[in-house]
C-alpha cells in the first residue's frame, strides 16, 4: 500500500491530486527520510518501471538535493537505455560533486530488438520516437509480451500499432484484455466502439458509446451524438443534442467542432448553435488558457471553428507567456492562411453566415446584405472542409479539391447579375441551401432528389489531378451510373485519339488514386484480380453483391483450378470480418495477398472483379476486362454485371469468352477523359462547365 501511495504521490499526472497528498502525510508523516527513500527505489527497479523510477529520483533529488543518491541513481537509469549522453549530463550538472566513474565503467543493459524483458526499460519518449519514425513492429515487439504491466497510454499504442499494420483482430483483442485492468476507462470503450463501427456492428457498438456517456458525461455524450448522426440514428441523435445544448459555455467552447459537424441535419437548432458560436467567440477573444482550454487547444478549436484571425489573436497573446502556441499548431495556421490568400473576404463572409441569421453575399463584386426571397439567382457555395486540414492529416487529393474551389470562386465572382452567397460546409453528406431556389454548389456531396438539377455535387476523380462536376452526386451516385449515359457519351468516340497520351501517362508513371508500389507483380499461372474496398463506404451500399460475398464466391469458384485469385486490401479498411476472411482464405490456399501497384495487378491478370471500386476504371483505361457487382460511374464500359450470385458464377465460368466492347470504351474514356472529370488546372472547362449549371 505504502508503495502504492508513493508511486502515485510522485508521479506525474497525480501530482497535484490534493488526496493522494493526503494520504501520503497520513502514512509517511513520521518516515519520511532518505533511508525510506533509499528502501522503496529497489522495489521500483525489480518492476522495472522506468518512468516512474525516473520520477521518483526527481522525487529524491527535490528532497535531499545536497545527497549524490538521486544524481546517481537516475544516471544509473539513463545507462540502461544506452543514452549515456544524458547519464553524464545529470552528473555534470548536479549542485555537487559526484565522480562519473561509473559511467565508463558499468556495464551497460542494452536494449535488444525483440527482448521481451527490455520492454520496461523502453521511456514514453523513445516510444513516441518510434511512433514518428512509423516502426510499429518493434513497438507491438517491445509492449505485447507485457500487457498486465502497461499503462492505458501504452495498451493505446500497442492497439493503434497493430491498427497500423493492418492487424485489427490484434487491435480489438487487445483492448478487450485491457478493460478487465482499465474498465470504465472512456479512451478503451471508444475505441471499441470504433472498431465495431468499422465493422458495422451498429448497435453492438452503440452500448460502447453508451457506457462512455455514463462514466464520462460530457465528453462521452458528444462522441455518442458522433456516432448517432454518422450512423443516422437521428432519434437518438436528437435526444443527444438537445443534452449537450444545455452543456456549459465552457464545455461548448471544447465541444463546437461536433456541433457544427452535426449542425446541417438540425435546421430548427440554427439559432441555438448561433448563439453558442457568438458566446464561444466571445469567451475565446478575452480567456486565458485553463485545463482543456490552454492556448494550444484554443488555438486548434479556433482553426477547426475557421476563425482564423481568432487564432492569431490568441498564438499573439501567449508569445511571452508561460504556455506559449506550439510550432507546430503556428504553422497549421499558416498554411491555412496561405490556402485562403486573395479570397479573405469570401472565406470571412462564410464565417458571418455561419453566425448571423442575415446572410451577406456577393452582387457584381460588391458585398451586400440578402433577404430569403432574392428576385435575382443566388448560388450558394460551400467551402469544404480541405481548406482547413492540419497539413500533419493532409491526403494527395486535397491539393486538388482546394484548387479546384478556388477556380470556381475567381469564375462565380465575375459574373454579373448573380448573387454569390459563401458557406461553410461542416459535414460532406448534407450541404442545404438557407435562400429559397437557390443554386447549390458543395463538395462530396450526393442529390436526394434526382430530379434536383439546382445542385452541383464536386468530387475528386478515382484519376489523379482531376474532379467531377455531377448534379446527382459522385461514383455509383452520379449521373454516368444512369441508363441515359448512353444519350450523353454517343458522340465521343471522334475524339479517342485526343486523349492516348493523357490514358498512357497513368500507366506508364504508376499514378492512382492512393500512393502505389513500384514493386512488380510476377506469377507463373492466370489469375483474377478482385480489389477490396471500405465495407463502410457509401457507395458500398450500391452493391448487388457485397466486397464480402463477392471473395467468398470468387474464391470458392477457382479454388482447385489453375485460376488463381490475387487481392489487395483497400489500404484504409479497417474491417476485422474482411481481415479475417483474408487470412482465412490464405491460409486454405484459395487466395494470393498481394500489396504491389494496382497497375502492375491490372495489367497481367485474365480479369478484374469487384463491386464498384475505382479500380474498375483503371482496368477500363488498361484495355482489360471488368466485371462489376455493383450501381459504379464507369457501368457503361464495365465488361460484365452480375447482379447475383449465379449471374457472376455463370460470368466467371467462361472467362475466355469476355469481350470488351471497344467502341464503347473508346466512346467512355473520351468523354471521362475530355468532358467528366476535369483536371483541376483547366480553368476554362470549370468555368464552361459553371456556366451550363447556371443556365440549367
Amino acid at each position: 500500500m505504502r508503495n502504492y501511495i508513493l508511486r502515485k504521490m510522485i508521479s506525474k499526472d497525480t501530482r497535484d491530486n490534493f488526496i493522494i497528498k493526503a494520504m501520503f502525510y497520513v502514512v509517511f508523516r513520521d518516515k519520511i527520510n532518505l533511508r525510506f527513500l533509499k528502501s522503496n527505489f529497489e522495489q521500483f527497479i525489480k518492476e522495472n518501471d522506468f518512468k516512474t523510477s525516473l520520477d521518483y529520483c526527481d522525487y529524491i533529488i527535490s528532497k535531499f538535493p545536497k545527497n549524490k543518491f538521486g544524481y546517481t541513481q537516475k544516471s544509473n537509469l539513463y545507462l540502461s537505455i544506452n543514452n549515456k549522453e544524458a547519464a553524464k549530463k545529470i552528473i555534470d550538472e548536479s549542485p555537487i560533486d559526484i565522480n562519473n566513474n561509473h559511467i565508463e565503467n558499468k556495464k551497460q543493459s542494452v536494449v535488444k530488438k525483440n527482448s521481451k524483458k527490455s520492454i520496461i526499460k523502453i521511456s514514453d519518449a523513445e516510444i513516441k520516437k518510434m511512433i514518428s519514425n512509423c516502426k510499429y513492429n518493434e513497438i507491438i515487439d517491445l509492449l505485447q509480451s507485457k500487457l498486465d504491466e502497461l499503462s492505458l497510454e501504452q495498451v493505446l499504442i500497442l492497439a493503434k500499432s497493430f491498427q497500423q499494420i493492418g492487424k485489427h483482430t490484434e487491435a480489438y483483442k487487445t483492448l478487450i484484455d485491457a478493460q478487465v485492468k482499465f474498465p470504465n476507462e472512456r479512451k478503451i470503450l471508444m475505441r471499441l466502439g470504433e472498431i465495431l463501427q468499422n465493422d458495422k456492428k451498429i448497435p453492438q457498438a452503440h452500448i460502447y458509446f453508451k457506457a462512455a456517456k455514463i462514466f464520462y458525461p460530457e465528453y462521452g455524450t458528444v462522441k455518442k451524438l458522433s456516432f448517432e448522426v454518422d450512423n443516422e440514428l437521428w432519434s437518438n441523435a436528437l435526444e443527444t443534442l438537445n443534452e449537450i445544448l444545455l452543456f456549459s459555455t465552457l464545455s461548448h467552447l471544447k465541444f463546437l467542432p461536433v456541433l457544427n459537424r452535426v449542425s446541417p441535419f438540425f435546421p430548427d437548432k440554427r439559432d441555438t448553435i448561433i448563439s453558442i458560436r457568438n458566446n464561444v467567440q466571445s469567451i475565446l477573444w478575452k480567456k486565458k488558457g485553463k485545463k482543456g482550454t490552454n492556448p494550444n487547444n484554443q488555438v486548434k478549436i479556433a482553426i477547426k471553428c475557421r476563425w482564423l484571425a481568432l487564432a492569431e489573436s490568441i498564438i499573439l497573446r501567449n508569445v511571452n507567456g508561460s504556455q506559449p502556441v506550439s510550432d507546430s499548431i503556428i504553422h497549421w495556421l499558416n498554411t491555412v492562411k496561405e490556402y485562403q490568400k486573395g479570397y479573405e473576404l469570401f472565406f470571412s463572409l462564410a464565417n458571418h453566415n455561419d453566425d448571423n441569421k442575415k446572410l451577406k453575399g456577393f452582387l457584381n463584386g460588391h458585398e451586400i446584405e440578402l433577404n430569403h426571397d432574392e428576385k435575382l439567382k443566388c448560388v450558394e457555395v460551400f467551402i469544404p472542409g480541405v481548406f482547413f486540414t492540419n497539413p500533419a492529416e493532409e491526403k494527395p487529393s486535397y491539393h486538388t479539391v482546394r484548387n479546384f474551389f478556388v477556380n470556381i470562386y475567381s469564375y462565380l465572382l465575375t459574373l454579373e447579375n448573380i448573387i454569390v452567397v459563401p458557406r461553410n460546409q461542416w459535414n460532406w453528406r448534407k450541404c442545404d441551401p438557407i435562400i429559397n431556389n437557390a443554386y447549390v454548389i458543395s463538395y462530396h456531396t450526393r442529390s436526394m432528389d434526382m430530379d434536383n438539377k439546382k445542385h452541383l455535387h464536386i468530387q475528386e476523380s478515382t484519376l489523379a489531378e482531376r474532379c467531377s462536376m455531377d448534379y446527382m452526386g459522385y461514383a455509383g451516385y452520379s449521373s454516368l451510373a444512369d441508363d441515359f449515359t448512353y444519350k450523353i457519351i454517343d458522340n465521343y468516340s471522334k475524339h479517342i485519339n485526343n486523349i492516348e497520351q493523357q490514358i498512357s501517362f497513368y500507366i506508364k508513371n504508376n499514378i492512382s488514386k492512393y500512393k502505389q508500389s513500384d514493386e512488380e507483380f510476377h506469377l507463373e499461372s492466370d489469375y483474377v484480380f478482385i480489389p477490396m474496398q471500405v465495407t463502410t463506404d457509401a457507395v458500398a451500399s450500391l452493391s448487388y453483391i457485397d466486397g464480402i460475398k463477392l471473395l467468398k464466391l470468387v474464391s470458392e469458384y477457382f479454388f482447385n483450378t489453375s485460376t488463381k485469385v490475387v487481392v489487395k486490401r483497400h489500404p484504409y479498411c479497417n474491417s476485422i470480418e474482411v481481415e479475417k476472411l483474408i487470412n482465412e482464405l490464405e491460409k486454405e490456399g484459395k487466395i494470393i495477398v498481394s500489396d504491389s501497384s494496382v497497375h502492375h495487378l491490372i495489367k497481367t491478370s485474365k480479369a478484374v472483379i469487384t463491386v464498384n471500386s475505382g479500380v474498375g476504371l483503371e482496368t477500363v483505361i488498361h484495355n482489360k476486362p471488368v466485371i462489376i457487382t455493383g450501381k459504379s460511374d464507369y457501368y457503361y464500359a464495365a465488361t460484365a454485371i452480375a447482379k447475383n450470385g449465379q449471374e457472376l458464377r455463370d460470368i466467371i465460368s467462361d472467362l475466355e469468352s469476355l469481350n470488351i466492347n471497344e467502341v464503347f470504351r473508346k466512346k467512355f474514356l473520351a468523354y471521362y477523359f475530355l468532358e467528366y472529370a476535369t483536371p483541376y488546372y483547366s480553368v476554362d472547362k470549370i468555368h464552361s462547365n459553371l456556366l451550363k449549371f447556371l443556365n440549367g
